[in-house]
């Protein structure tokens, strides 16, 4: 009966070793470090994929009315100070809390859906700042109000095709729900009167 227990053993033993792929690592362990590793790669698929959920229409939309709200902002605080109709300071101030308050609820949106926006002006949006920075006065105020207009109606044309065209609905929610704003702002332009 020993005899047969000891050649049980030494048998199965013989088994296993010869299962051994030479490497002291038995192909139970090479399996699970194999399904663990398509494990961790079906993760990063997945976590990568989080980002392709949206479409570039809707991922360009929100890269470009951050990039937009963000120079509102920068430039409506230049004209807090450079300009010199109190009617300019007062939209100004509109035009800052209204784009910080639009950035910020976009921040919020754009990191949910693994949206990666703009943190600094494009070197267009620069120019058009430096531009604005070397005027004070009655020419700061003109050329604020006339690039105001000219953004607004570009921005509410964006923002009504958003609103109809885009597949997120947080997304389309955020330019349905901002297009009043803008409008108001537009409509605000049309009573300063400048010089």
């Amino acid at each position: 009966m020993k005899k047969l227990l000891y050649t049980t053993i030494i048998s199965g033993t013989l088994f296993l070793y010869s299962c051994n792929d030479g490497t002291g690592t038995n192909t139970t362990t090479d399996t699970t470090t194999t399904t663990n590793a398509l494990n961790d790669a079906e993760i990063t698929d997945n976590t990568s994929g989080a980002a392709s959920m949206i479409g570039a229409k809707d991922s360009d939309f929100a890269k470009d009315a951050a990039m937009s709200s963000m120079m509102e902002v920068e430039l409506g605080n230049i004209a807090l100070q450079n300009a010199s109709s109190q009617d300019v300071k007062e939209f100004a101030s509109m035009m800052v809390t209204d784009h910080s308050a639009a950035n910020e609820r976009l921040k919020s949106i754009a990191s949910q859906k693994n949206i990666a926006l703009p943190m600094a002006l494009s070197q267009e949006h620069q120019k058009e700042v430096q531009d604005l920075r070397t005027k004070t006065g009655a020419d700061f105020d003109k050329m604020y109000v006339e690039r105001m207009q000219k953004h607004h109606e570009m921005d509410i044309e964006k923002f009504k095709k958003a609103s109809e065209d885009l597949t997120d609905t947080d997304l389309k929610n955020f330019s349905t729900e901002t297009l009043p704003t803008l409008q108001k702002h537009r409509d605000a332009l049309k009573q300063i009167s400048v010089k």
